[in-house]
């Protein structure tokens, strides 16, 4: 961006195309990963772990960029969109671990949630006016409270088969 500088470009336009670029990008980023949560093909810890921290990665990384490279009123915006986007992956998030119903992979979502806890909280660290703390513990304790009643249902079921009296 100081190339540019240098060579005469406004420093306002710079700016506002910079955040436009980033606003267009981690839009395109969220509908590709509502896209592959609900179509289901990847199991919980491959979409969590190439996936959505891969972009969370990405975010982290352009909002420590906006805070030096923008005005303050445009980095101002650029949590306002990181907020948004993911409060979107977390809500995608959550409604992927609720549709899976891998029965013997117990280990394999917990691994998921782990790593998707531990890519929230060193988000949280290096972006400490957006802190997602709460959301994330909201997240796995619906996940634990979805892993339950499916572990109860296969437990029914199995008695029923094999115990009908």
């Amino acid at each position: 961006m100081e190339v540019l500088l240098q060579m005469g470009e406004d420093d306002t336009e710079l700016k506002t195309q910079c955040l436009s670029n980033w606003k267009e990008e981690f839009d395109e980023e969220v509908e590709r990963l509502r896209l592959l949560a609900s179509e289901s093909k990847k199991d919980i810890l491959e979409l969590v772990d190439t996936e959505v921290c891969n972009f969370l990665t990405n975010l982290s990384l352009a909002i420590s960029s906006s805070q030096q490279l923008l005005s303050q009123s445009q980095h101002a915006t650029m949590n306002g969109l990181a907020h948004g986007y993911i409060t979107t992956v977390i809500s995608v998030l959550q409604s992927r671990f609720e549709c899976d119903k891998n029965d013997g992979e117990c280990a394999v979502y917990v691994r998921a949630l782990d790593k998707l806890v531990g890519k929230i909280s060193t988000f949280n660290r290096l972006s400490p006016i957006l802190n997602f703390s709460s959301s994330i513990a909201s997240l796995v304790m619906a996940a634990a409270v979805h892993q339950v009643k499916h572990s109860r249902c296969l437990l029914k079921y199995y008695f029923i088969i094999f115990f009908p009296y």
